[in-house]
């Protein structure tokens, strides 16, 4: 008796779902597109529970009539493509005819639309897949397709979504690459019933990465704009200062938002040295080609694209990139936002854990390469990384801070106003508990902007604007559900790092005693950064003596 046998349909069903819907996310996409494709000037995405429980997506694009809606839920049915040529040569968005089959296949979806050609719309209710309600209602020309109870008939893959602020977030991260790609179009997203934001047709690129990223982000950029006899690229890349070290990079290909490494490798090779292999620019970017020299029939998210001649277009990113940083001026620019020459002393010094030490040190301190410091301690030579010593012990007093619950703040003489990205308020949002807890007094002051009043008295004189924005992106950049009970002792290791003295930083004479005092005084604890790095080397004087043949 053989062992391999057909799948059932319903088997089948499912199994090709999974290839096309993965989260919330995936079907916000799907819709999002189809209404694009439609033509359509106004798109309305409603989201609850992250999207697991309800997504709505609305739209006034040109509708389906009654034959079209009663086949649009079916398996490879499109209005997009008739024949393999047209594979090669695909200008919409949609075209496999596999998203809506396979929304429909892992949820209830209520699907409603009218044509012009029609005085009523039609609405249809669906489970499974299969029709289970026909009717007709009363709506405006265009389409609202309703989701309800993602993977409700699929447990196992329902499991391993993730926490509904998680969800949320790719949600938010796939309307905003559509806000960007579509300036022409009007978005407005709801969280439930609380708008998110609304943006208005017509608006321009410029005044939505401003919106959406804030002024501070979108005066660091540089515009960039090539184009030669087949390709163009338009949009903005940010200035070498400007690098970070998470990826903010939205790309697109014929209005497609894509991910695609060899595009986001080639322009942060462009850059050369004047980035630190770590760090990433900032990219907004907006590639035209033909659309017979890319092929998105790669995988069924349609993220992927394959160029016909992918070496040409490396060449043409690199040309365009190189040109346009050797064409700005690129001096690095630093603005003056703390005292930190005389201050470093009395941060290091914390008055809410004093460091009282017996013994002074009798030699003088090295600094080699503004990063580490050498000494000699005990009869051995000392090798301190400033950083990550610095960072240690901060982490270690935020840690026992944060234990007690002791609550050491200042009240800021001026109020710290921050201005952030709809998805950094999203992540502060979530994590407002963890900061009250730590110190932070922090109220919302507009749609995405937030006043601190109260600050732990161990930032006194730091940038607070520059460790919360910093500290927001770290989480962000970690994927994982904000669960704090669990992901506190992270949060402390971030907030510890942008706060402590930086590689490059210089350090007096005295600044530098003082932290060598500490690190001794706390040995036991400081071994390693929270990352792991060592904080000390120490050469013995038998090490010394093997070295230069003494032994």
């Amino acid at each position: 008796m053989g062992k391999i046998h057909i799948l059932p349909k319903k088997v089948i069903s499912k199994v090709a779902a999974g290839e096309v819907i993965e989260s919330p996310a995936s079907i916000v996409k799907e819709l999002i597109e189809n209404s694009i494709d439609a033509k359509a000037k106004r798109i309305e995405i409603k989201v609850e529970g992250g999207g697991i429980k309800k997504i709505e997506v609305t739209d006034n694009g040109e509708g389906m009539d009654e034959k079209d809606i009663l086949k649009c839920f079916k398996r490879y049915t499109t209005s997009k493509i008739k024949n393999v040529e047209d594979l090669f040569s695909i200008k919409s968005l949609g075209f496999r005819g596999e998203a809506l089959f396979s929304i429909c296949s892992v949820s209830k979806t209520t699907i409603q639309s009218r044509h012009k050609s029609q005085l009523h719309g039609i609405k249809l209710e669906l489970q499974d897949g299969k029709i289970k309600n026909k009717g007709y209602t009363g709506m405006p020309i265009g389409t609202r397709l309703t989701i309800e109870y993602l993977f409700y008939n699929i447990p196992a893959r329902k499991k391993f979504l993730k926490k509904e602020e998680t969800e949320y977030r790719h949600v938010l991260n796939v309307v905003i690459s559509n806000i960007l790609s579509f300036p022409k179009i009007s978005f407005s997203l709801y969280k439930g019933n609380k708008m998110t934001f609304n943006f208005t047709k017509n608006q321009s690129r410029e005044e939505r990465i401003k919106i959406l990223f804030g002024i501070e982000t979108y005066n660091n950029l540089i515009p960039i704009k090539y184009k030669d006899e087949k390709y163009k690229i338009e949009g903005y890349i940010s200035n070498p200062q400007s690098a970070v070290f998470y990826k903010n990079q939205y790309i697109f290909v014929n209005n497609r938002h894509i991910k695609n490494k060899t595009i986001e490798n080639t322009i942060k090779n462009s850059y050369g040295t004047l980035i630190s292999f770590k760090m990433y620019p900032q990219i907004f970017a907006f590639f035209t080609l033909p659309s017979e020299f890319i092929d998105v029939n790669v995988h069924p998210q349609k993220y992927e694209i394959n160029f016909l001649k992918s070496e040409e277009v490396e060449t043409f990113i690199k040309y365009a990139v190189e040109k346009t940083l050797s064409n700005t001026e690129l001096t690095f620019k630093y603005k003056f936002k703390d005292d930190t020459y005389n201050f470093l002393a009395d941060k290091l010094s914390s008055k809410i854990t004093p460091w009282s030490v017996k013994k002074e040190l009798k030699n003088d301190i090295l600094q080699i390469g503004r990063l580490y410091l050498i000494t000699e301690h005990e009869n051995k030579l000392l090798f301190i990384d400033q950083h990550a010593a610095h960072e240690k012990i901060l982490y270690n007093q935020f840690v026992r801070e944060y234990k007690k619950q002791i609550k050491n703040t200042i009240r800021l003489e001026t109020p710290k106003i921050i201005e952030l990205s709809y998805v950094e308020s999203e992540v502060l949002e979530t994590n407002l508990k963890f900061f009250k807890k730590l110190g932070f007094r922090i109220q919302k002051f507009g749609k995405a902007t937030y006043k601190v009043n109260r600050a732990p008295e161990i930032f006194n004189g730091i940038n607070i604007e520059n460790i919360i924005k910093e500290t927001l992106n770290d989480i962000k950049a970690e994927k994982k559900p904000n669960n704090l009970n669990k992901s506190s002792l992270k949060t402390i290791s971030y907030l510890a790092c942008r706060t402590a003295v930086k590689a490059n930083e210089y350090l007096t004479s005295e600044e530098r005693k003082k932290l060598v005092k500490k690190v001794l005084k706390d040995k036991n604890t400081t071994y390693t950064c929270p990352h792991g790095r060592p904080v000390m080397v120490e050469i013995s004087l038998k090490e010394l003596d093997k070295i230069f043949y003494r032994h």
